[in-house]
């Protein structure tokens, strides 16, 4: 079931509510269902990879799955889709950086220190 709204054309997001009659308790657009899912086969095969696969691992990585999720769902939008924020990711990534110069080190002898007396 898709709610409608009578929001301007690029202001309406495609919302999922649920088989009708058995709506969710929450509201969420198609993307954060792709988004979790994809989430959810990574932290699954970091799990498994690292022999985690236990209840309470799996518990936490859902919650974080969600919560990142949530994070990444801001930032997608109508005119700035997923594929863009990869693009944009990958691009950032790949980017050539400026060489850090080395911070010159500041070498204290005992003859460069002055005693102070205060009376």
């Amino acid at each position: 079931m898709q709610m409608h709204t009578d929001d301007e054309v690029y202001q309406v997001d495609n919302v999922f509510l649920g088989p009708p009659r058995f709506t969710f308790w929450w509201r969420a657009r198609y993307q954060a269902y792709a988004v979790g899912g994809a989430l959810t086969v990574v932290m699954l095969l970091v799990l498994l990879l690292l022999g985690l696969l236990a209840f309470w691992p799996i518990a936490f990585g859902l919650l974080a799955v969600v919560a990142v999720t949530r994070k990444v769902g801001t930032h997608i939008t109508y005119d700035h889709g997923i594929k863009d924020m990869l693009t944009t990711a990958l691009n950032e990534a790949r980017a050539p950086r400026q060489k850090k110069h080395r911070a010159l080190t500041a070498r204290l002898s005992t003859s460069s220190l002055r005693r102070r007396t205060y009376l």
